[in-house]
């Protein structure tokens, strides 16, 4: 069993999104896996006044930036693959979990209605590739 670390936006939708990650969970469970879901993860734990980064509207103290690190630790540290949601390309924060997916070969599967690429992510993910390898991957 794999598990799916679920990527998709929140900031600016009604509930942050959560119902498209719920029935996102449903779609990875019919297919044996085990789904990552941020709205189940804990934001980034510091001391101090918490960094404004962005506001993306989920309850608590935390600002996005805070819950963005604490998503990408359990990504980086639990997932096998990324499923994508729709509205990706315009999220901040998905893609940036996109663009690291891409950059550590972790594979990413696409919700059927979801964008297949971003400009900004092709663009990043091409430079950082020339840098790091020296070339395409």
């Amino acid at each position: 069993m794999r598990t799916v670390y679920i990527s998709g936006p929140m900031a600016g939708y009604p509930n942050v999104n959560e119902p498209a990650f719920r029935a996102a969970e449903g779609t990875i469970r019919e297919g044996s896996d085990e789904p990552l879901t941020p709205h189940d993860l804990l934001p980034h734990s510091h001391t101090g006044a918490c960094p404004k980064v962005y506001g993306d509207g989920r309850p608590g103290s935390h600002d996005g930036g805070c819950h963005l690190r604490g998503d990408l630790a359990a990504m980086l540290d639990k997932a096998d693959s990324l499923y994508v949601l729709p509205g990706w390309s315009r999220s901040r924060g998905a893609q940036i979990e996109v663009l690291i997916a891409r950059l550590l070969c972790i594979p990413i599967e696409y919700h059927p209605d979801a964008e297949q690429s971003s400009p900004a992510v092709e663009v990043l993910a091409a430079a950082c590739i020339r840098a790091i390898w020296g070339g395409e991957r």
